[in-house]
């Protein structure tokens, strides 16, 4: 198992260059259009929201992404020095529709619904976010 990792400044200027790392990595797997397409949801998701809540206003931040494939899971793993936040206490009500749900967390909502296991800690005064994929990865 070959772990691929980027680390990068909290902006949103970066996310280009992670959503290229997911699609080298998706390319060197041979994972199918539709887990890209999935991974590249939960990287903007996640990503954006790094950049734009983890550290405040006048701090250049770092922020981490691992992914790994392991016995046809891919692993992802966010990690951060900001602004202690976990996503896993999230939920999103929703009223009668989606565009009735509460402002904030559908994202995360999303993400979760995509993962097999979604977890965070927060340890060593890091935020780790940790995300599990388990679907039909091959072409």
């Amino acid at each position: 198992m070959k772990k691929y990792k980027i680390t990068l400044t909290a902006e949103l200027e970066s996310l280009k260059k992670v959503q290229e790392f997911i699609e080298n990595f998706a390319y060197e797997n041979d994972l199918s259009p539709k887990t890209l397409f999935n991974l590249n949801l939960i990287i903007e998701e996640i990503v954006v929201n790094i950049c734009s809540y983890s550290y405040p206003e006048n701090e250049k931040g770092m922020f981490t992404v691992e992914i790994s494939l392991e016995n046809e899971e891919i692993h992802l793993t966010f990690i951060d020095s900001g602004v202690p936040f976990d996503p896993s206490t999230k939920d999103v009500t929703f009223k009668d529709s989606v565009s009735n749900a509460d402002i904030g967390g559908l994202g995360i909502h999303i993400v979760k619904e995509l993962s097999k296991s979604f977890s965070y800690k927060y340890e060593n005064n890091q935020n780790i976010l940790k995300i599990v994929l388990s679907e039909k990865i091959k072409n």
